[in-house]
């Protein structure tokens, strides 16, 4: 199975953890005394299936979610009393979700989850600020730094990396560079958080006191061949930020061979990576996975996009962070969510909004500003979008940029501040938070009818 994209969804309140200082890094020598950090191993496969019946959610996700919503409620309702005389009894289960879109809805999302940071005090709209402020400084965002002095190391040790997965039987594809080198942007741990897997998350402090939101991860995938072997560390957490960020099956026909002259540059850095393990081939361009399904029967019935819209998760309010580029300049028209909403309808998905059509969304401006869906709609999740609108810099960036100066990164993050801010409007957090209480009827204090006049989008025939 080929997974080509994987988008991530936070269900409870937003909050995301603390950079800290890295451990030194290892040397070559040192790494060669350990097990290899980055290398799949195979195993011996047990006698069931490694999947379950997707006939409801998983115990541990509904304990998790359970346990994490009396942390996330304290907080929303501390927020909630801040906004005005809203009623904090019985709180609704609130998640984000963000798109895809490179390296642009990485930045711009950085910037709105930072503006919905409770523990970021020092937030403004200028740039980056306080918890973030040391998130993006070594950063390959500027991968010529690989070249210098100073990125030898990391270059030696990726190499090293994806030589030893090659070596151990597995396919290497330029999304292992690419995810080793997103590591250490982003990931704590020594060299580049090498040895950080995405199975060893839920052991981590913040996620066994619930202070984070529980992640919901979905791929797309083209088919590829039915696994019969099976295989321990290859979830490597890095392999899988690469897989969901690989913009390369787009940007590039084909990998150029060994000996090409391509142009300097990210693309030909990473090139050069692969071909230390093989001649390149086209299948490179992709993040490779084998197949989970092993011992389970393929089903006929195929639910294309499930979303977060499913009945038993219960979720109330959805914040919807749009990165689309779905214009010729890089930004949302509504495409994708609309898409979203007659893919709920086909697949029976009853608690998915009314979504109007693009040529609404343009005509009624509903792109260029925060827009609520499910206004008068009843047994649907309440939707605040949240499009990518360039208010203080032009945030539409190609999805193909893969190489950001630190003044284009820190202003792409101010830019996410003021999508989260709606670019400082009066009035917008009450409104945010009316939002969030939307179903309390009467119960609503004076000024949010005003509010839902002003964002909400009623479908023809109908009003607030």
């Amino acid at each position: 199975m080929v997974s080509q994209v994987l988008k991530i969804a936070l269900v409870a309140l937003c909050t995301v953890t603390t950079a800290a200082p890295a451990p030194p890094a290892l040397s070559l020598n040192e790494r060669q005394v350990l097990a290899d950090p980055y290398a799949p191993t195979a195993t011996t496969c047990p006698s069931s299936s490694l999947v379950r019946p997707a006939t409801g959610l998983n115990p541990s996700e509904s304990c998790y979610v359970s346990a994490r919503k009396s942390v996330a409620d304290t907080a929303l309702a501390a927020w909630l009393k801040r906004q005005g005389n809203f009623s904090t009894s019985s709180l609704p289960t609130v998640g984000f979700t963000s798109s895809g879109g490179g390296y642009r809805a990485l930045l711009e999302t950085a910037g709105v989850v930072q503006a919905f940071d409770g523990r970021d005090s020092k937030f403004n709209v200028s740039g980056l600020d306080n918890l973030w402020a040391q998130a993006f400084q070594d950063s390959v965002l500027l991968p010529a730094n690989l070249l210098s002095s100073s990125g030898l190391t990391e270059y030696a040790l990726v190499t090293s990396d994806i030589t030893a997965k090659e070596a151990a039987g597995y396919n290497v594809t330029i999304v292992d560079p690419w995810g080793r080198l997103l590591s250490y942007q982003l990931l704590q741990g020594y060299d580049g958080g090498v040895a950080t897997r995405l199975s060893g998350l839920t052991s981590l402090s913040n996620f066994t006191n619930h202070n984070v939101p529980y992640p919901i991860i979905t791929t797309t995938n083209v088919n590829g061949s039915q696994g019969q072997k099976c295989t321990t560390h290859y979830d490597n957490l890095g392999y899988v930020l690469g897989t969901s960020s690989d913009v390369f099956f787009a940007a590039c026909s084909v990998i150029p061979p060994a000996n090409s002259t391509s142009p300097a540059g990210l693309g030909s850095v990473l090139e050069g990576l692969v071909s230390k393990t093989h001649e390149p081939l086209f299948t490179d361009l992709f993040g490779l996975y084998v197949n989970p399904f092993y011992k389970y029967q393929r089903s006929s019935q195929v639910q294309h996009n499930p979303l977060l819209t499913l009945p038993a998760r219960s979720v109330d309010v959805l914040i919807i962070n749009d990165n689309s580029a779905d214009t010729p300049d890089n930004f949302p028209n509504g495409t994708e969510i609309q898409q979203t909403y007659l893919n709920a309808q086909a697949a029976h998905l009853p608690k998915m909004p009314f979504i109007p059509d693009v040529s609404t969304f343009v005509s009624e401006g509903l792109n260029k500003r925060a827009t609520f869906f499910g206004c008068n709609e009843t047994g649907t999740t309440f939707l605040v979008w949240l499009p990518n609108v360039a208010y203080t810099y032009p945030s539409g960036q190609s999805t193909a940029k893969l190489e950001y100066t630190v003044a284009e990164t820190n202003a792409m993050i101010a830019n996410g501040n003021a999508i989260a801010t709606q670019n400082g409007t009066a009035g917008w957090p009450f409104c945010l938070a009316c939002a969030v209480r939307n179903r309390d009827a009467g119960e609503l204090p004076k000024g949010c009818h005003a509010c839902f006049e002003k964002y909400c989008y009623y479908r023809s025939g109908t009003s607030g």
